[in-house]
Formats: C-alpha cells, sequence, structure tokens
C-alpha cells in the first residue's frame, strides 16, 4: 500500500473545508428569501401655511390728544381690522402690538388699549401687556417693543374680526402733572404670527360607565360616538358640549354596545352630566374689592389640557389657569358637573330634569 505523507494528508483536509464551506453556502442562499412593500413611505411638508392682515377702516390717528377715562376711551371710533386663514390648515395666531421706534416716544405706561371682537382685551395699559420673546425677522428691524394682545388659532379659512382702541390714560393721576409729555406721540403697528400645528384633541375622561350623548332635531338623547368623528359629540369652539349619562344596571350594556346614533330611554336615565374642561383666562378685575362693578365684557378664555404650562398671572391682562383644575396635588384636564340639582333620594341620587330636588 502506497503511503500518503503528511505533506498530502493536510491538503486533503483543506480540500474537504472548501467543499463543506461551499455547499452550506448554497444550502443558506437556497433557503433565505426577499421581499418588500410596493409603494414608499413619504413625508411631506404644508403646501399651504398663509395669513392675511386686512384693514376694514383707517388707522387711528389722534393729533392733540388729551387724557381720557376708560369709559370715553371705550367709545371713541376703532380701527377695525380682519384677520383670516388662507389655508385648510389648523393655525395657531398671536396678534402682536408693536411700539415704532422713535426719539419722542410717550412713555407705554401712559397708553391704554382695548381689543373688541373674536376675543377681548379689557382696558389695559401697554406695558402690562405680554412682551413677546422671540421676534421674527420681520418686526425686528425699527420696532422698540413687541406685546401680545391676544392669542387665537383658526381652523381652516376661517377669518376674525376685531376693533383695536388706544387712548392716553386719564385714569392714571401722574399722567396730568408730568411735564415731559409735551409733543411726544406713539405710533403703533399691529400685525399676526401664524403658527400651522396639529389641531389639538381636547381629553374628555369618560368615566367607567358613562354612555356618552348627544340630542337629535326632535329633542332625543341619543348615544354620541366617543372618538367624536365630525364633532358628533363635542366642539366647545362652537359652544357645543361634551355630555354624557348613567343609566340603571339592567340597561347600561344594552347602552355600552349599541352603535352611536342610538336613542335612550328617559326612563332609563339616572343622571345628566356636562363636561367642564381646563381653561386658563385673562384676568380683568384683580384690583376691585368686591364693591366695585367693572364693565360687562366677554371673559377671554384659552382650553387646555394638564399638560400644557400652567398660568399663575396675577395681574389684570394676565392669563391664569382656573384654580378649580387643580385638586391637591392633581393637575385635571376637567371634570363632569351634573346638568341639573340632585334628585331621587338619599339612598338613590339622581340628576334629571322637571323632577322635585332632593
Amino acid at each position: 500500500m502506497k503511503k500518503i505523507t503528511k505533506r498530502y494528508m493536510l491538503y486533503i483536509s483543506l480540500g474537504l473545508m472548501v467543499m463543506i464551506l461551499a455547499i452550506s453556502g448554497v444550502t443558506y442562499a437556497y433557503f433565505m428569501r426577499f421581499a418588500a412593500q410596493d409603494s414608499t413611505n413619504i413625508i411631506s411638508t404644508l403646501n399651504c401655511v398663509d395669513v392675511a392682515f386686512n384693514s376694514n377702516t383707517d388707522s387711528i390717528d389722534i393729533a392733540a390728544a388729551y387724557p381720557l377715562t376708560n369709559a370715553e376711551g371705550l367709545s371713541s371710533t376703532p380701527y377695525n381690522f380682519t384677520i383670516k386663514n388662507n389655508c385648510n390648515t389648523y393655525v395657531e395666531y398671536q396678534l402682536i402690538a408693536s411700539v415704532v421706534t422713535k426719539s419722542n416716544n410717550v412713555p407705554i405706561h401712559y397708553v391704554k388699549i382695548s381689543l373688541d371682537g373674536h376675543a377681548q382685551r379689557s382696558p389695559i395699559t401697554l406695558s402690562n401687556l405680554p412682551i413677546l420673546e422671540q421676534v421674527p425677522l420681520e418686526l425686528s428691524t425699527g420696532m422698540s417693543s413687541h406685546h401680545i394682545l391676544t392669542d387665537g388659532f383658526f381652523d381652516g379659512e376661517q377669518e376674525h374680526t376685531y376693533d383695536y382702541r388706544m387712548w392716553l390714560d386719564g385714569e392714571n393721576n401722574a399722567i396730568w402733572t408730568d411735564d415731559t409729555l409735551r409733543e411726544q406721540g406713539l405710533q403703533i403697528k399691529l400685525s399676526i404670527i401664524g403658527i400651522a400645528r396639529t389641531k389639538p384633541i381636547m381629553p374628555i375622561d369618560l368615566a367607567s360607565g358613562m354612555i356618552p350623548v348627544a340630542y337629535d332635531n326632535d329633542g332625543n338623547t341619543i348615544k354620541a360616538n366617543s372618538s367624536n368623528n365630525n364633532d358628533n359629540w363635542y366642539n366647545y369652539e362652537e359652544f357645543k358640549w361634551a355630555n354624557a349619562v348613567l343609566v340603571t344596571d339592567a340597561s347600561r350594556n344594552n347602552y355600552q354596545t349599541a352603535n352611536p346614533g342610538t336613542i335612550i330611554n328617559e326612563d332609563d336615565i339616572l343622571a345628566y352630566y356636562v363636561w367642564i374642561p381646563r381653561y386658563s383666562y385673562t384676568l380683568f378685575n384683580v384690583n376691585n374689592n368686591g364693591d366695585e362693578w367693572g364693565t360687562e365684557q366677554q371673559i377671554n378664555v384659552t382650553f387646555q389640557t394638564n399638560n400644557d404650562p400652567k398660568h399663575q398671572g396675577t395681574q389684570n391682562g394676565q392669563e391664569l389657569t382656573h384654580p378649580a383644575f387643580t385638586f391637591g396635588n392633581t393637575e385635571l384636564n376637567g371634570f363632569w358637573v351634573g346638568k341639573f340639582t340632585l334628585t331621587g333620594t338619599a339612598a338613590n341620587p339622581t340628576v334629571k330634569p322637571n323632577v322635585t330636588m332632593l
């Protein structure tokens, strides 16, 4: 028998290893398969973000002005203007009053302004308005300060109209004896800053057992869609409040599984509730001592969630998140309130209309 040297044995071993690796490679490719989606995933920017500022009357131009009381200032001729969202997008905006830089400006603590229309700003000195911190490039030249008149938002292609007034503050006693005011003036330029955002969803904390409801044209109580498709349950900007009911144990499962639009029998209803959403509002009567009466006015309200910054204003013109939405250490999105007085019995209370109260 022919003897094989160790050198050939090594070559044979290497050859076997190459062959095994080659077979393994073919086997892996045979079992592997590849597939991909037919389309691509796309992210695109908005094709329309545009707001407009339109004057409806001449600007305010008061020569030889003298100080006025609030009542006199509010009766003066306003500058009327309309702001508009030109796109079908949700836009949050700020109305800005910018002071034009001049060498002989009246001190802004002597100037009062008011705003009426879609939102209101009761008479307030310019110096007490919130300051705009992030000034856009378009307003950065020729202006000495920028003040926020109000915040608001548009749905698609909405417009809001306002009346703007300003006057020298005759209710500030110092203005009557200030000799430095001779031949001074003040120019204010109004503008709007709009930012397109995702429209926020107002959180409604529907408790276990509650049935969301709305009312049809015949006055029937019907089950609403809790997802609020097409605002069928609530729309607080249009004064349509979220309502809910509690029903009897025997009927609860039927209504919880029923389709939206199902009429809820009055005999099955134990209690009617309405949701009060978290909000902040503009302070307007901080200096009143309880014996003073201010002029009737609309209260400027901004809806919030418990994730939004909590406003803690203390002066007129500042924002305050209503303290009712702080329960101990818990910040609430809102709360349910009975729509009617308490009825029924002490053992079985209800909240029903047209029933003798408990």
